[in-house]
């Protein structure tokens, strides 16, 4: 439960930064119609390389959290290793939504919007763990995902690329 908390926080801390950064840099000269028009384009492009129909390369810190954070301990190393991973600094991305998350945070969410961004990226890193843990079998279950994993990325991006538009429309 430590690991999980310490996603939320590293959810929350990066949501925060990111806004920050957008309010301090961008949104004061950024038209908010140019705002909207970069961050849905990024998600067709998202979506487009999750179901493997376009090449992008990943943009991410391609480094697992190193084994001295374990050695921590099982509460501060366990918190220490779910910041990071949950602020997703220093660990590896498999898809590009949380690339677009991450554009919208520094150009268009509102405050109010920004730690429940933060906290659901954190709470979405957890699921995969805590599912795995509770599995009888590590490596049936590990397989068994890999095998899915594309499909899943493709449909996640795709209902949330469909979501998006909704808004949009409406």
């Amino acid at each position: 439960m430590v690991f999980v908390f310490g996603l939320l926080v590293g959810g929350l801390i990066s949501a925060a930064l990111l806004a920050l950064v957008g309010v301090l840099l961008f949104r004061w000269w950024i038209s908010a119609w140019l705002s909207m028009a970069l961050v849905s384009g990024a998600f067709v492009l998202a979506t487009l390389a999750d179901l493997r129909v376009l090449a992008l390369p990943k943009v991410h810190n391609a480094r697992q959290v190193p084994q001295a954070v374990q050695r921590r301990g099982p509460v501060v190393g366990a918190l220490q290793f779910g910041v990071e991973m949950g602020s997703g600094a220093r660990t590896f991305m498999t898809g590009y939504l949380p690339l677009v998350v991450a554009l919208a945070l520094v150009l268009i969410v509102p405050w109010q919007g920004v730690a429940l961004i933060g906290i659901s990226f954190g709470a979405g890193r957890s699921i995969v763990p805590l599912v795995r843990a509770s599995s009888h079998n590590d490596s049936h279950w590990s397989n068994n995902f890999m095998r899915h994993a594309r499909l899943i990325q493709g449909l996640l991006s795709v209902v949330c690329l469909a979501a998006w538009a909704s808004t949009r429309v409406s």
